[in-house]
Protein backbone atom coordinates (compact mmCIF):
# COMPACT_ATOMS: atom_id res chain seq x y z
CA UNK A 1 0.00 0.00 0.00
CA UNK A 2 1.51 3.64 -1.27
CA UNK A 3 0.44 7.00 -0.91
CA UNK A 4 -0.56 9.35 -4.25
CA UNK A 5 -0.26 12.54 -4.32
CA UNK A 6 -2.62 13.00 -7.31
CA UNK A 7 -6.08 13.45 -5.63
CA UNK A 8 -9.61 12.36 -7.11
CA UNK A 9 -13.15 13.67 -6.35
CA UNK A 10 -13.02 12.75 -2.85
CA UNK A 11 -10.23 12.95 -0.30
CA UNK A 12 -8.48 9.72 0.70
CA UNK A 13 -10.24 7.31 -1.73
CA UNK A 14 -8.90 4.04 -1.77
CA UNK A 15 -8.75 2.13 -5.23
CA UNK A 16 -7.80 -1.42 -4.66
CA UNK A 17 -3.89 -1.39 -3.09
CA UNK A 18 -3.75 2.47 -3.45
CA UNK A 19 -5.07 5.25 -1.16
CA UNK A 20 -5.03 8.73 -2.68
CA UNK A 21 -4.37 11.47 -0.64
CA UNK A 22 -4.42 15.45 -1.32
CA UNK A 23 -1.59 17.41 -0.68
CA UNK A 24 -3.77 18.96 2.70
CA UNK A 25 -5.02 15.63 4.26
CA UNK A 26 -1.18 14.77 5.33
CA UNK A 27 -0.95 16.88 8.01
CA UNK A 28 -4.76 15.29 9.47
CA UNK A 29 -3.07 11.67 9.84
CA UNK A 30 -0.78 12.78 12.71
CA UNK A 31 -4.15 14.00 14.76
CA UNK A 32 -4.65 10.35 14.52
CA UNK A 33 -1.62 8.66 15.27
CA UNK A 34 -1.60 7.90 11.26
CA UNK A 35 -3.47 6.27 8.63
CA UNK A 36 -4.65 3.49 10.58
CA UNK A 37 -6.09 5.59 13.32
CA UNK A 38 -7.30 7.90 10.94
CA UNK A 39 -9.01 5.37 8.77
CA UNK A 40 -10.60 3.96 12.16
CA UNK A 41 -12.13 7.02 12.83
CA UNK A 42 -13.37 7.21 9.87
CA UNK A 43 -15.36 4.12 10.18
CA UNK A 44 -16.68 4.87 13.55
CA UNK A 45 -18.08 8.01 12.56
CA UNK A 46 -19.59 6.54 9.42
CA UNK A 47 -21.29 3.88 10.91
CA UNK A 48 -23.08 6.11 13.37
CA UNK A 49 -23.61 8.79 11.05
CA UNK A 50 -23.35 7.56 7.96
CA UNK A 51 -22.09 11.08 6.81
CA UNK A 52 -18.86 11.98 5.50
CA UNK A 53 -15.85 12.58 8.10
CA UNK A 54 -14.98 15.43 7.82
CA UNK A 55 -12.03 16.25 10.75
CA UNK A 56 -11.19 19.72 9.22
CA UNK A 57 -12.40 22.47 6.77
CA UNK A 58 -10.20 21.27 3.63
CA UNK A 59 -12.17 17.76 3.57
CA UNK A 60 -15.28 20.16 3.57
CA UNK A 61 -13.69 22.12 0.74
CA UNK A 62 -12.91 18.25 -0.77
CA UNK A 63 -16.66 17.93 -0.40
CA UNK A 64 -18.64 20.52 -1.46
CA UNK A 65 -16.16 22.02 -3.89
CA UNK A 66 -15.08 18.46 -5.73
CA UNK A 67 -15.96 18.58 -9.26
CA UNK A 68 -13.80 15.03 -9.96
CA UNK A 69 -10.44 16.93 -11.30
CA UNK A 70 -7.46 14.89 -11.68
CA UNK A 71 -5.72 17.13 -10.30
CA UNK A 72 -5.76 20.18 -7.55
CA UNK A 73 -3.12 22.67 -6.99
CA UNK A 74 -2.76 24.32 -3.66
CA UNK A 75 -3.85 27.53 -5.08
CA UNK A 76 -7.18 26.43 -6.27
CA UNK A 77 -7.94 24.65 -3.10
CA UNK A 78 -7.47 27.74 -1.33
CA UNK A 79 -9.40 29.53 -3.32
CA UNK A 80 -12.47 27.19 -2.68
CA UNK A 81 -11.53 27.42 0.83
CA UNK A 82 -11.89 31.13 0.51
CA UNK A 83 -14.95 31.10 -1.59
CA UNK A 84 -16.54 29.31 1.25
CA UNK A 85 -14.83 31.49 3.46
CA UNK A 86 -16.57 34.59 1.98
CA UNK A 87 -20.36 32.66 1.32
CA UNK A 88 -20.68 32.35 4.89
CA UNK A 89 -19.48 35.29 6.36
CA UNK A 90 -21.77 37.58 3.67
CA UNK A 91 -24.64 35.36 3.60
CA UNK A 92 -27.17 38.77 4.28
CA UNK A 93 -25.89 39.63 0.44
CA UNK A 94 -26.16 36.57 -1.03
CA UNK A 95 -30.22 36.15 -1.20
CA UNK A 96 -33.00 37.74 -2.83
CA UNK A 97 -36.21 37.94 -1.96
CA UNK A 98 -39.39 36.65 -3.46
CA UNK A 99 -42.85 37.35 -1.78
CA UNK A 100 -46.07 34.57 -2.83
CA UNK A 101 -49.45 35.03 -2.16
CA UNK A 102 -51.36 32.05 0.18
CA UNK A 103 -54.21 30.81 -0.18
CA UNK A 104 -55.73 32.42 2.77
CA UNK A 105 -54.74 35.73 1.33
CA UNK A 106 -51.47 36.36 3.35
CA UNK A 107 -48.32 36.12 1.92
CA UNK A 108 -44.89 34.01 2.91
CA UNK A 109 -41.83 35.70 2.01
CA UNK A 110 -38.90 33.44 0.50
CA UNK A 111 -35.49 33.98 0.71
CA UNK A 112 -33.54 32.16 -2.30
CA UNK A 113 -29.75 31.87 -1.89
CA UNK A 114 -27.64 33.14 -5.24
CA UNK A 115 -26.02 30.80 -7.45
CA UNK A 116 -22.56 29.83 -6.01
CA UNK A 117 -24.21 29.61 -2.09
CA UNK A 118 -27.43 27.51 -4.10
CA UNK A 119 -24.66 25.24 -5.32
CA UNK A 120 -22.94 24.92 -2.22
CA UNK A 121 -26.02 24.57 -0.27
CA UNK A 122 -27.21 21.46 -2.72
CA UNK A 123 -24.24 19.65 -2.46
CA UNK A 124 -24.75 20.10 1.80
CA UNK A 125 -27.98 18.93 1.53
CA UNK A 126 -26.79 15.70 -1.18
CA UNK A 127 -23.50 15.16 0.73
CA UNK A 128 -24.48 15.44 4.03
CA UNK A 129 -28.09 16.05 5.22
CA UNK A 130 -29.71 13.31 3.19
CA UNK A 131 -28.07 10.39 5.17
CA UNK A 132 -29.31 12.20 8.15
CA UNK A 133 -31.41 9.82 10.62
CA UNK A 134 -35.43 10.89 10.97
CA UNK A 135 -38.13 9.57 12.70
CA UNK A 136 -41.17 8.59 10.46
CA UNK A 137 -43.31 10.88 11.70
CA UNK A 138 -42.04 13.43 10.07
CA UNK A 139 -43.56 13.35 7.07
CA UNK A 140 -42.26 15.63 5.13
CA UNK A 141 -38.86 16.74 2.67
CA UNK A 142 -37.63 12.73 3.41
CA UNK A 143 -37.24 10.08 1.17
CA UNK A 144 -40.52 8.05 1.06
CA UNK A 145 -42.39 10.42 2.61
CA UNK A 146 -45.94 11.05 0.70
CA UNK A 147 -49.49 11.94 0.99
CA UNK A 148 -51.12 8.51 1.83
CA UNK A 149 -48.50 7.12 4.41
CA UNK A 150 -48.84 10.69 5.73
CA UNK A 151 -52.16 10.47 6.63
CA UNK A 152 -53.02 7.12 6.61
CA UNK A 153 -52.26 7.12 10.06
CA UNK A 154 -55.59 9.18 11.29
CA UNK A 155 -57.83 7.55 9.39
CA UNK A 156 -61.23 6.58 11.30
CA UNK A 157 -60.30 8.09 14.20
CA UNK A 158 -62.94 9.81 17.00
CA UNK A 159 -60.62 12.97 17.45
CA UNK A 160 -58.11 14.71 15.35
CA UNK A 161 -56.02 17.17 16.65
CA UNK A 162 -54.58 20.01 14.61
CA UNK A 163 -51.80 22.20 15.63
CA UNK A 164 -49.57 24.87 13.92
CA UNK A 165 -46.29 26.45 14.77
CA UNK A 166 -45.93 30.02 14.42
CA UNK A 167 -43.19 31.35 11.67
CA UNK A 168 -41.44 27.91 11.80
CA UNK A 169 -38.51 28.40 9.69
CA UNK A 170 -37.82 32.25 10.90
CA UNK A 171 -37.78 30.56 14.76
CA UNK A 172 -34.85 28.07 13.85
CA UNK A 173 -31.63 29.79 14.89
CA UNK A 174 -28.23 29.31 13.95
CA UNK A 175 -27.12 27.88 17.29
CA UNK A 176 -30.34 25.26 16.83
CA UNK A 177 -28.65 24.13 13.12
CA UNK A 178 -25.26 24.00 14.68
CA UNK A 179 -26.14 21.97 17.92
CA UNK A 180 -28.42 20.10 16.15
CA UNK A 181 -26.85 19.04 12.73
CA UNK A 182 -23.91 19.96 12.68
CA UNK A 183 -23.21 18.83 16.66
CA UNK A 184 -19.10 19.06 17.96
CA UNK A 185 -18.81 15.23 18.09
CA UNK A 186 -19.48 14.74 14.71
CA UNK A 187 -17.83 18.42 13.29
CA UNK A 188 -15.22 19.83 14.81
CA UNK A 189 -16.12 23.41 15.57
CA UNK A 190 -14.80 25.16 12.61
CA UNK A 191 -16.48 22.82 10.45
CA UNK A 192 -19.74 22.68 11.88
CA UNK A 193 -19.61 26.68 12.12
CA UNK A 194 -19.24 26.80 8.37
CA UNK A 195 -21.53 24.34 7.51
CA UNK A 196 -24.22 26.31 9.93
CA UNK A 197 -23.65 29.74 8.53
CA UNK A 198 -23.41 28.56 4.81
CA UNK A 199 -27.26 27.32 5.50
CA UNK A 200 -28.56 30.32 7.58
CA UNK A 201 -29.43 33.84 6.56
CA UNK A 202 -29.34 36.55 9.26
CA UNK A 203 -28.60 34.15 11.85
CA UNK A 204 -31.99 32.08 10.85
CA UNK A 205 -33.07 29.35 8.48
CA UNK A 206 -34.20 30.59 5.49
CA UNK A 207 -37.38 29.12 3.71
CA UNK A 208 -36.26 29.02 0.49
CA UNK A 209 -32.77 27.75 0.94
CA UNK A 210 -32.45 23.97 -0.43
CA UNK A 211 -31.52 22.85 2.80
CA UNK A 212 -33.78 24.44 5.10
CA UNK A 213 -36.63 21.46 4.93
CA UNK A 214 -34.13 18.87 5.75
CA UNK A 215 -32.63 20.88 8.50
CA UNK A 216 -35.70 21.83 10.19
CA UNK A 217 -36.60 17.94 10.20
CA UNK A 218 -33.25 17.40 12.14
CA UNK A 219 -33.94 20.22 14.59
CA UNK A 220 -37.31 18.69 15.30
CA UNK A 221 -36.07 15.03 15.54
CA UNK A 222 -35.94 15.72 19.24
CA UNK A 223 -39.48 17.10 20.13
CA UNK A 224 -40.48 14.11 17.14
CA UNK A 225 -39.49 11.24 19.04
CA UNK A 226 -40.55 12.16 22.06
CA UNK A 227 -44.43 13.27 20.88
CA UNK A 228 -44.31 9.96 18.90
CA UNK A 229 -43.17 7.68 21.72
CA UNK A 230 -45.48 9.94 24.56
CA UNK A 231 -48.22 9.17 22.06
CA UNK A 232 -47.72 5.57 21.36
CA UNK A 233 -48.42 4.57 24.63
CA UNK A 234 -51.60 6.41 25.22
CA UNK A 235 -52.95 4.88 21.79
CA UNK A 236 -52.82 8.55 20.16
CA UNK A 237 -51.20 8.50 16.19
CA UNK A 238 -49.01 11.52 15.86
CA UNK A 239 -47.30 12.83 12.18
CA UNK A 240 -45.85 16.25 11.62
CA UNK A 241 -45.77 18.07 8.23
CA UNK A 242 -43.39 20.89 8.51
CA UNK A 243 -45.05 23.50 10.60
CA UNK A 244 -48.04 21.08 11.31
CA UNK A 245 -48.91 18.52 13.97
CA UNK A 246 -51.92 16.15 13.59
CA UNK A 247 -52.66 14.03 16.56
CA UNK A 248 -55.87 11.53 16.37
CA UNK A 249 -57.03 8.36 18.68
CA UNK A 250 -59.84 8.21 21.29
CA UNK A 251 -58.25 11.07 23.75
CA UNK A 252 -58.97 14.07 25.39
CA UNK A 253 -57.52 16.77 23.47
CA UNK A 254 -56.30 19.81 26.37
CA UNK A 255 -53.87 17.73 28.55
CA UNK A 256 -52.10 16.97 24.96
CA UNK A 257 -52.35 20.35 23.79
CA UNK A 258 -50.82 21.83 26.93
CA UNK A 259 -47.76 19.11 26.82
CA UNK A 260 -47.17 20.16 23.11
CA UNK A 261 -46.77 23.85 24.23
CA UNK A 262 -44.72 23.44 26.80
CA UNK A 263 -42.63 21.30 25.19
CA UNK A 264 -42.54 23.79 21.57
CA UNK A 265 -41.65 26.97 23.92
CA UNK A 266 -38.82 24.78 25.69
CA UNK A 267 -37.00 24.60 22.44
CA UNK A 268 -38.16 28.07 21.40
CA UNK A 269 -40.87 27.76 19.34
CA UNK A 270 -44.65 29.06 19.84
CA UNK A 271 -47.81 27.63 19.01
CA UNK A 272 -50.15 29.38 16.66
CA UNK A 273 -52.82 28.92 18.88
CA UNK A 274 -55.66 30.52 16.01
CA UNK A 275 -54.74 27.48 14.22
CA UNK A 276 -55.25 24.52 16.74
CA UNK A 277 -58.40 22.92 16.38
CA UNK A 278 -60.27 20.11 17.87
CA UNK A 279 -62.38 17.98 14.64
CA UNK A 280 -64.19 14.76 16.07
CA UNK A 281 -66.06 12.41 13.18
CA UNK A 282 -69.00 14.16 13.12
CA UNK A 283 -66.91 17.37 11.37
CA UNK A 284 -64.64 16.80 8.27
CA UNK A 285 -61.09 15.70 9.38
CA UNK A 286 -58.45 16.70 7.47
CA UNK A 287 -54.75 16.61 6.94
CA UNK A 288 -52.50 18.22 5.06
CA UNK A 289 -55.43 18.88 2.97
CA UNK A 290 -56.82 14.88 2.69
CA UNK A 291 -59.91 13.98 4.30
CA UNK A 292 -59.20 11.12 6.94
CA UNK A 293 -63.08 10.17 8.19
CA UNK A 294 -63.21 6.95 6.81
CA UNK A 295 -60.87 6.85 4.28
CA UNK A 296 -58.16 8.87 2.67
CA UNK A 297 -60.11 11.55 0.02
CA UNK A 298 -59.55 14.42 -1.52
CA UNK A 299 -61.57 17.07 -0.54
CA UNK A 300 -65.14 16.93 -2.27
CA UNK A 301 -64.61 20.65 -3.77
CA UNK A 302 -61.56 19.07 -5.52
CA UNK A 303 -63.06 16.34 -7.14
CA UNK A 304 -66.35 18.69 -7.52
CA UNK A 305 -64.07 21.08 -9.30
CA UNK A 306 -62.72 18.23 -11.50
CA UNK A 307 -66.35 16.52 -12.18
CA UNK A 308 -67.22 20.23 -13.59
CA UNK A 309 -64.57 20.58 -15.88
CA UNK A 310 -65.15 17.36 -17.36
CA UNK A 311 -68.61 18.08 -17.83
CA UNK A 312 -68.39 21.31 -19.53
CA UNK A 313 -65.48 19.60 -22.01
CA UNK A 314 -67.95 16.81 -22.70
CA UNK A 315 -70.49 18.74 -23.91
CA UNK A 316 -68.70 21.95 -25.19
CA UNK A 317 -65.69 20.56 -26.93
CA UNK A 318 -62.32 21.41 -24.86
CA UNK A 319 -61.35 24.47 -27.21
CA UNK A 320 -64.76 25.89 -26.53
CA UNK A 321 -65.07 25.29 -22.82
CA UNK A 322 -61.83 27.40 -22.08
CA UNK A 323 -62.70 30.10 -24.56
CA UNK A 324 -66.04 30.02 -22.51
CA UNK A 325 -64.59 30.17 -18.65
CA UNK A 326 -62.07 32.66 -20.01
CA UNK A 327 -58.75 30.77 -18.61
CA UNK A 328 -56.49 32.83 -20.02
CA UNK A 329 -53.15 30.86 -19.51
CA UNK A 330 -54.27 28.85 -22.46
CA UNK A 331 -55.54 30.87 -25.01
CA UNK A 332 -53.37 33.73 -27.36
CA UNK A 333 -53.56 35.75 -29.89
CA UNK A 334 -53.95 34.04 -33.33
CA UNK A 335 -54.30 35.73 -36.66
CA UNK A 336 -54.51 32.09 -38.11
CA UNK A 337 -57.58 30.74 -36.15
CA UNK A 338 -60.78 32.13 -37.41
CA UNK A 339 -61.79 33.36 -34.15
CA UNK A 340 -58.30 35.05 -34.07
CA UNK A 341 -57.65 32.96 -30.51
CA UNK A 342 -54.95 30.22 -29.92
CA UNK A 343 -56.14 27.68 -27.36
CA UNK A 344 -53.80 25.66 -25.88
CA UNK A 345 -56.29 22.34 -25.53
CA UNK A 346 -53.84 19.64 -24.99
CA UNK A 347 -51.88 21.63 -22.59
CA UNK A 348 -55.42 22.17 -20.47
CA UNK A 349 -55.92 18.17 -21.06
CA UNK A 350 -52.28 17.78 -18.99
CA UNK A 351 -53.43 19.63 -16.09
CA UNK A 352 -56.36 18.01 -15.90
CA UNK A 353 -55.17 15.14 -16.35
CA UNK A 354 -52.47 15.85 -13.57
CA UNK A 355 -55.44 16.84 -11.08
CA UNK A 356 -57.55 13.28 -11.89
CA UNK A 357 -54.18 11.36 -10.80
CA UNK A 358 -53.74 12.97 -7.40
CA UNK A 359 -56.92 12.63 -6.45
CA UNK A 360 -56.79 8.74 -7.77
CA UNK A 361 -53.19 8.41 -5.90
CA UNK A 362 -55.02 9.77 -2.96
CA UNK A 363 -58.13 7.05 -3.37
CA UNK A 364 -58.07 4.64 -6.16
CA UNK A 365 -61.09 3.07 -5.83
CA UNK A 366 -63.03 5.76 -7.84
CA UNK A 367 -64.65 4.64 -10.73
CA UNK A 368 -65.38 8.17 -11.92
CA UNK A 369 -62.35 9.48 -11.74
CA UNK A 370 -61.16 6.35 -13.43
CA UNK A 371 -63.10 7.14 -16.16
CA UNK A 372 -62.18 10.76 -16.24
CA UNK A 373 -58.99 9.46 -17.20
CA UNK A 374 -59.65 7.40 -19.79
CA UNK A 375 -61.59 10.04 -21.62
CA UNK A 376 -58.37 12.84 -21.07
CA UNK A 377 -55.93 10.00 -22.51
CA UNK A 378 -58.27 9.97 -25.58
CA UNK A 379 -57.97 13.85 -25.85
CA UNK A 380 -54.50 13.67 -25.75
CA UNK A 381 -53.84 10.84 -28.54
CA UNK A 382 -56.17 12.97 -30.61
CA UNK A 383 -54.61 16.04 -30.13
Amino acid sequence: MFFCAAPLCSYMKIQGDTIFLHPWDMEILARYGGLKGFLDAEKSHREQTAMPFLPSVHQAVDVLCSENEEQVSYLRHNLRLRLLYELSNSSAFCYRTAVISKRDKTSRILHIPEYNLMRIQKRILSEILAYAKLPACATAYQAGANPRAGTAPHVGKPVLLKMDISNFFDSITFQMVLSRAFPSQYFPKPVGVLLAKLCCYCSRLPQGAPTSPALSNIVMAPFDEYMFSYCKKRGIAYTRYCDDMSFSGNFKPGPLIEKVRCFLNAMGFAVNEKKTKVLRQGQRQTVTGIVVNQKQQTPASYRRQIRQEMYYCKRYGVRSHIIRTGQAEYIADSSKSRDGKRVFQRRFVQHLLGKISYALYINPEDTKLHAYREDCMRWLDRS
